[in-house]
């Protein structure tokens, strides 16, 4: 707190010297208090909109849901309708009847009650021709039967005939009594084949009934209207024609209902109906409500606090403020400045009132000082008069020498001074020429003399003494002082001034301080002529120089004259240099921006820095309006004083039109990210509701999917027909297919939520390309197409990375190339695209020659669900997710993909993409680069008549060490056989393409043979052909070896030192018949297993699986049972289904691990989930093993195998291994 000691006098804080004034007190208050009602009022209108618009947002977002549920309805509807359909069509019965027309199959099947049963208004059958042959109308509502709708059979005959055995029509057909849901089927064997004897329609009115009964169901009200009813109600005719496809439109018709309308299609593919859902707006006023109690709170504490923050500022601050002024306004008024603020506190107040006092003491002895110095005024005030007196008259001279006689004529007029000299210091040679002098004896010019010739033998640090000396020896001179007159720049001395007193004893120190600054002048003033000079001989330099700039470069003097423009300024001003020089401003610019450039030039004198004005306009007569950039300085003498204003302009104008357009596309990339990222948070949302449902997905497909395969691997391991082993061997493809679906539905959900990890090992990168040949040769042999591989020699062999998933995308690129080819060639090439000390970058390339893509859907076909061929006639099908897939592994491999293609058939399309690898931690022996290359010197000729081929064969040779020649033709062989003959250089072996146009393989060989040539019928000949064939034929057709293409380095490696005999290897064979597969028996006995299954199927096939493998198996069908089973008998290991009803597999897992008689048993879960951290969640749970489903045998028996193996190591040891690393996934 702050107390004043005496303060009489204070005025109210509202008067000051009779004039009314606003207080800072008042001013704070008032200020704060309008920016905190200001924030609050803001506060609340924001924070309102906000909660309001959300609610409706989310209002839309419910309504649309609520459409596509009626939707939904309509279409299971439809499914259920043609379920019945397919039922009635797909049956012996029906299928004689067309034939035989025996009414006794009409009056068992199509009775009344079959009507009301299933729900039907019409049944009709139609033959072959598209003839009626029995039709009937019944209304559910009367039970009776009634007429056909009008209409109907001409609406139907459209839809006839159905003449293929998947063919079917359904969907909603328009009638003029109303519409009608309607389903037509082909009428088949129940074993559903043909040919079709007709065609059944089944058709279920969709009247209010219907709906009502949908509208329960769905608990939502809605109507079905037709869009060309003239007695729409007039808000769904304003939207009818805004509906498209599957989006819904939503309109909000008043305060309490919003509605949500959406277009459905007939069963001929027209928008002819719309349906029309209502619902009550609950959402949007317990928004409201939200709203208004959000903004009563935020306003109620927003005012609180600025209640109690304009208090305490009052309190403590603004109120002590006014007292310490006041009194301070009292000690001014009075000059009373023997008092003192009382001080108290330790704040910032306090610490102020204490600065105060201590002013108040300064002033105090200022007052004592200011009478001590008015003395010395006086006498100071003739010295600087004759300092005055000097800078005048050295202001009018123009030589040096004049500027020293000046010094010393005025020096003699200082009181007590009575004569004296001025010498001048040569700057070359450092010598003294005396230059004048005045007011002295004889005796005392005869001293200047001799000091003259002396000057330069006199030591300056021992002047002052030799001057006294020399005093004492002139008659009538009492003191005597020299003082040197130096340059203001290095300190160097040009001159020196000789004065002496016949009055004084000794030159007193103020006198001599005088004499200094005079010196210090004049030394000055010479510096000043000598740098005219110089600056004359500048001037023509920085003339041109500022000639030549590009900027604008101008200079005024301090009055704002112009003395320099250079040619810039007359190009960007349209005024020459003649018309500007010593004119101002106001002689060519309007008054107002004359003023505003005076003002700027004034406030760079003043602030003695540089000035930049970023933004000038100005109206250029030849330019136009132009935008400069302007910097202003100013040039001040040595004493500080303004010289000249320089000023620099550059032209920014078309930056300028630059940096908007930047700003303004900154701005809407700002824009863009905040919607990019409300976006991501809405797909994040979906995307991991999306990952929880593809996790169900996965398991409600793969228990199905377990047994659909299981079973077929048991029955193809039975005794079958021909034909049934076929339709077996077809239905495990489909099966295999599907699965293969699933899958890459699950790795797009991983990826797309985050969850897919690569992994990171050393491999082998031509295995891996090797084995994507393995997969794709046999696709490609079936359809005739040529497969090309060719891994660049520069690419490292050996790296780091994910084998699996880089394999995954050259399949998927291969496959598509497989797919869409007809015929020509598929080839895979993998190049060096960049390399470092850390890693390689590879470039893979999938080119064919199928039917292209056309270019402007290169980009979309990469999205997922999408592909380059649409439509209903779809000829390759596919679901569109490979290269989705794809391209996401690809960025995660820090790599890009795109396509190349001009849609032209028969030019095919190419697929790029790049993958960042690291190099390999450590390359096996194997791997090394060879210390010698193993066929060294071996001649080959290679005959192929496709060029890549060729190429691709020759570069391996190159890398065994071989010299390859190569041919594209038969007899282009021949011809470099004989010739390679005549020049004694034969080849040691020949690689011969067995297909070629004109001349194939074998004719060229037999050629060969036959030519007469020493050696001709002993020469190894490898055949390259796309066929394969046995050994024994290779041996009577008279080659050595076959290889099958595309070919592999290692296996042309092996081949080419087998058939020249440099290495020992087994009989080569072109392909190994399929063997059946053995099932493993246990290898430490009969193991006793418990099966925990819920599904029957499954439950069947396990027994079934591992009873024939010699195991005791006891089953359960939950938990539970397992718990019981357990305590009843003792099991060896346990198979343990993940989800069940009842208690699950995690749940039994928990109590069997807490019972310790259990403790140890194994325990190896089956689960469909195949999600990431799914594995990781049950080894946690207790598990020891894990197998996904669909379950694969040799998964199971491995899994087996490894506990069994594991439960006899404790038996052996007593010791317990980590099961967790042992854990497999078969998915």
């Amino acid at each position: 707190m702050l107390s004043i000691a005496r303060s009489p006098g204070i005025r109210p804080a509202g008067l000051c010297r009779g004039r009314i004034y606003v207080s800072l007190h008042v001013k704070v208050l008032a200020a704060i208090g309008a920016m905190l009602i200001a924030l609050v009022g803001l506060l609340f209108h924001v924070s309102f909109a906000i909660v309001l618009r959300g609610f409706s947002q989310l209002e839309a977002q419910y309504t649309t849901r609520d459409v596509a549920r009626v939707r939904e309805a309509l279409a299971d509807e439809l499914a259920n309708l043609d379920g019945t359909t397919s039922d009635y069509a797909f049956w012996d019965d029906t299928y004689a009847y067309m034939l035989s027309h025996d009414p006794t199959y009409i009056a068992v099947n199509f009775v009344d009650q079959t009507f009301l049963n299933n729900r039907l208004n019409v049944i009709l059958l139609f033959d072959t021709a598209g003839q009626l042959v029995y039709g009937k109308a019944f209304d559910r509502d009367q039970e009776v039967e009634t007429p056909l709708p009008d209409g109907l059979l001409e609406q139907v005959a459209h839809l006839l005939p159905l003449a293929d055995v998947e063919s079917y029509q359904r969907g909603i057909l328009p009638l003029p009594g109303g519409p009608m849901l309607l389903a037509a089927r082909p009428i088949l064997t129940s074993e559903a084949l043909g040919p079709p004897h007709g065609t059944l329609v089944m058709g279920r009115v969709l009247d209010a009934t219907l709906v009502n009964r949908l509208a329960e169901a769905l608990h939502l009200s809605f109507t079905v209207y037709r869009v060309a009813d003239a007695n729409l109600p007039a808000d769904a005719k304003e939207v009818a024609g805004n509906l498209q496809g599957d989006e819904a439109v939503i309109r909000v018709l008043n305060q309490d209902t919003i509605v949500g309308y959406g277009q459905v299609r007939d069963i001929f593919g027209q928008p002819g109906y719309m349906v029309r859902v209502e619902q009550p707006r609950d959402i949007y006023a317990q928004g409201l409500a939200t709203a208004r109690y959000f903004g009563a709170a935020v306003l109620l504490i927003a005012v609180g606090f600025s209640v109690f923050g304009l208090w305490g500022l009052d309190r403590w601050v603004l109120w002590r403020v006014l007292r310490l002024g006041a009194s301070l306004e009292h000690i001014a008024a009075n000059s009373a400045f023997t008092q003192r603020v009382e001080v108290a506190g330790k704040d910032e107040i306090a610490r102020l009132a204490a600065a105060v006092n201590h002013l108040l003491g300064a002033v105090e002895m200022a007052h004592a000082q200011l009478r001590e110095d008015i003395a010395q005024r006086e006498r100071v005030e003739r010295y600087l008069k004759a300092q005055r007196d000097l800078a005048l008259e050295l202001s009018r001279v123009h030589e040096v020498e004049e500027a020293l006689q000046c010094y010393l004529e005025t020096a003699l007029q200082l009181p007590g001074l009575d004569c004296g000299g001025v010498f001048r210091v040569e700057p070359e040679t450092g010598a003294c020429r005396l230059l004048g002098h005045k007011g002295c004896s004889a005796a005392f010019e005869t001293m200047l003399s001799r000091l003259e010739k002396t000057w330069n033998e006199s030591h300056t640090a021992t002047l002052p003494a030799w001057l006294e000396e020399e005093a004492a020896r002139i008659e009538g001179i009492r003191s005597l002082i020299g003082e040197p007159i130096r340059q203001k720049e290095n300190g160097a001395i040009v001159a020196h001034l000789i004065v002496a007193s016949r009055t004084l004893d000794e030159i007193p120190e103020p006198l001599r301080r005088v004499l200094t600054a005079m010196a210090a002048q004049t030394g000055n003033a010479v510096s000043q002529l000598e740098a005219r000079e110089e600056a004359r001989r500048h001037r023509d330099v920085l003339q041109t120089l500022m000639e030549e700039l590009p900027v604008a470069v101008f200079c005024k003097d301090p009055d704002g004259r112009f003395v320099m423009w250079n040619r810039k300024c007359e190009e960007l001003f349209g005024l020459t240099r003649e018309q500007v020089l010593g004119k101002t401003d106001y002689d060519f610019f309007p008054k107002e921006q004359a003023d505003w450039f005076r003002e700027k030039d004034l406030e760079v004198f003043a602030q003695r820095s540089l000035m930049v004005i970023p933004e000038e306009p100005v109206d250029s007569p030849t330019l136009g309006r132009r935008i400069l950039c302007t910097r202003k300085s100013a040039i001040w003498d040595k004493e500080g004083k303004p010289l000249y204003l320089i000023g620099v302009s550059e032209d920014i104008t078309e930056r300028k039109e630059a940096e908007e357009r930047l700003a303004a596309a900154h701005a809407e990339l700002q824009a863009a990210v905040v919607r990019a990222n409300q976006m991501a948070m809405v797909a994040e949302a979906a995307s991991r509701a999306k990952s929880e449902f593809l996790a169900n997905m996965s398991h409600e497909i793969r228990t199905p999917m377990n047994g659909i395969i299981g079973m077929i691997e048991l029955g193809l391991q039975t005794e079958l027909t021909p034909l049934q082993r076929e339709y077996l061997t077809m239905a495990q493809a489909s099966a295999e297919t599907l699965l293969a679906l699933l899958n890459d539905i699950l790795d797009l959900s991983k990826i797309e939520a985050g969850r897919l990890e690569l992994d990171q090992v050393d491999f082998d990168l031509r295995q891996v390309v090797e084995q994507v040949i393995d997969i794709i040769a046999p696709r490609a042999a079936q359809r005739g197409l040529e497969l090309i591989c060719r891994v660049d020699p520069a690419v490292p062999s050996y790296v780091c990375g994910d084998p699996l998933r880089l394999r995954q995308i050259l399949v998927n690129l291969a496959g598509n190339s497989v797919k869409f080819t007809e015929r020509g060639e598929i080839s895979i090439e993998v190049t060096l695209a960049n390399q470092d000390a850390e890693g390689v970058e590879i470039l893979c390339a999938v080119s064919d020659t199928g039917i292209g893509i056309p270019p402007e859907k290169l980009e979309a076909i990469f999205e997922s669900f999408v592909q380059a061929e649409t439509g209903t006639t779809r000829h390759y099908g596919g679901t569109g997710l490979g290269l989705a897939i794809s391209r996401q592994l690809v960025h995660m491999m820090g790599g890009r993909i795109w396509a190349e293609s001009r849609g032209i058939p028969g030019e095919g399309s190419t697929f790029r993409f790049t993958a960042r690898l690291q190099r390999a931690k450590g390359v096996p022996p194997e791997q090394l680069p060879f210390a010698k290359p193993p066929l060294e010197g071996l001649r080959v000729l290679v005959v192929d008549d496709n060029a890549t081929n060729r190429r691709i064969v020759q570069e391996m040779l190159h890398t065994f060490g071989c010299t390859s020649s190569g041919a594209a033709s038969g007899g282009e062989a021949l011809s470099l056989f004989k010739r390679a003959v005549g020049a004694s250089l034969p080849f040691d072996l020949v690689l011969l393409d067995a297909h070629m146009p004109d001349m194939d393989g074998l004719a060229v060989l037999q050629a060969i043979r036959n030519s007469g040539v020493p050696g001709a019928e002993t020469l190894p000949v490898i055949l390259l052909t796309s066929m394969g064939s046995s050994l024994a034929q290779q041996q009577q057709q008279g080659w050595s070896a076959c290889i099958t293409k595309p070919i592999k380095q290692s296996v042309l490696l092996d081949t080419l030192a087998d058939v020249v005999g440099r290495r020992q290897v087994a009989e080569i064979t072109a392909a190994e018949k399929a063997k059946p597969t053995e099932i493993p028996s246990p290898s430490t006995g009969a193991l006793r297993v418990l099966l925990a299954e819920d599904n029957e199927i499954n439950r069947r096939l396990a027994v079934a699986l591992l009873e024939k493998a010699g195991y005791r198996v006891t089953c359960a069908r939950d938990g539970q049972e397992v718990l019981e089973k357990l305590a009843q008998d003792t099991f060896d290991v346990i198979l343990m289904d993940v989800q069940m009803p009842g208690m699950d597999g995690i749940a039994a897992t928990a109590a069997i691990r807490a019972n310790p008689a259990w403790r140890d048993i194994p325990i190896i879960a089956m689960t469909a989930h195949a999600m990431k951290g799914d594995r990781e969640r049950l080894l946690e749970a207790g598990m020891d093993d894990y197998i996904s489903k669909p379950v694969r045998r040799e998964a199971l028996f491995a899994a087996l195998e490894r506990q069994a193996q594991r439960r006899a190591g404790h038996r052996a040891n007593g010791a317990t291994a980590d099961p967790a690393g042992q854990a497999s996934d078969s998915a």
